[in-house]
C-alpha cells in the first residue's frame, strides 16, 4: 500500500504535523506529496479546469481557487498510485492525525471496497464499523482507495465542477463502491493546525450568505434523493 501525505509546502502551521504523519508510516512507501495552490494557478489554467454546469444536480457555486487546488492534489494523489506498483493508496491530509494501531484494524477490515474515506467523526446513522451511508459525507481527511478506483476517478474528472468531496458523493456517476467507517484511527489535528488552508473566512452581505444557504439547502436535497 502506497501512503501519500498531502501537504502545502506554504501552510507552515502544518509542517511539523506533515512530517510526524511521514515518520508514523515509516514501515511503508510513504511520502508528501505537495499540494497544488489554486491561488497560483494562471486565470487559463483554472478556466481550462473549471467546468460549468458539467454534471447533474448542477453545483450551484463557482469553485473558488482553494477548492481548484485541493481537488487537483487529490487528482495528483489519484496519479502517483497509477504510476507506482502498489494496488492501493492511503492519502491523508496534512491536518490528519492518526493512532496506528486503530488504522490498521480499520484497513485490514476493508474488503471488496473500491474507496473507503476514513472518517474523522461519528457516521450520521449512529452506527459503528464500515457503513455504505448515503450520501457520502463531505470530507477528504483520510481515504483509501485502489488503482481501479484511482483509474475511474481520474477519468470521470477531466474538468471540476465542483469540490472533490462533492465529486465523490456522487455515486450514481462514478458507480465505485464506496463506504466509510468510524472509528478509523483518523482524527483532525488540533485547531490550529486544521484552520482551513481552502478559503478564509470573509465578511459578506447577510442577504448573500442567506441566498447562499438556501442553494445548498436544494443542491443536498438533490444530492439526497440521487444517492
Amino acid at each position: 500500500m502506497l501512503v501519500l501525505i498531502i501537504h502545502l509546502e506554504s501552510a507552515g502551521h502544518r509542517q511539523a504535523n506533515a512530517a510526524a504523519l511521514l515518520a508514523a508510516f515509516s514501515d511503508h512507501q510513504a511520502r508528501i506529496l505537495p499540494a497544488i495552490k489554486g491561488a497560483a494557478l494562471s486565470e487559463s489554467a483554472k478556466a481550462q479546469w473549471r467546468a460549468k454546469r458539467a454534471l447533474s444536480p448542477t453545483y450551484p457555486f463557482v469553485l473558488n481557487d482553494g477548492e481548484i487546488g485541493c481537488f487537483l492534489s487529490h487528482r495528483a494523489a489519484w496519479q502517483a498510485l497509477l504510476e507506482s506498483d502498489h494496488d492501493s493508496v492511503l492519502i491523508l491530509e496534512d491536518d490528519a492525525s492518526v493512532d496506528r494501531a486503530t488504522l490498521d484494524q480499520t484497513l485490514a477490515r476493508i474488503t471488496n471496497q473500491d474507496f473507503v474515506q476514513l472518517q474523522t467523526r461519528a457516521l450520521k446513522s449512529g452506527r459503528a464499523g464500515l457503513v455504505a451511508e448515503r450520501p457520502l459525507p463531505l470530507r477528504t481527511t483520510g481515504q483509501w482507495l485502489t488503482r481501479a478506483a484511482a483509474d475511474r476517478l481520474l477519468t470521470l474528472s477531466a474538468t471540476l465542477d465542483r469540490p472533490v468531496d462533492a465529486f465523490l458523493q456522487m455515486t450514481w456517476y462514478h458507480k465505485l463502491t464506496v463506504a466509510s467507517i468510524y472509528p478509523s484511527g483518523v482524527e483532525e489535528a488540533s485547531p490550529s493546525i486544521t484552520s482551513s488552508t481552502i478559503q478564509q473566512a470573509k465578511k459578506k452581505r447577510l442577504w448573500g450568505e442567506v441566498r447562499r444557504a438556501f442553494k445548498r439547502r436544494a443542491y443536498r436535497r438533490k444530492v439526497r434523493t440521487l444517492a
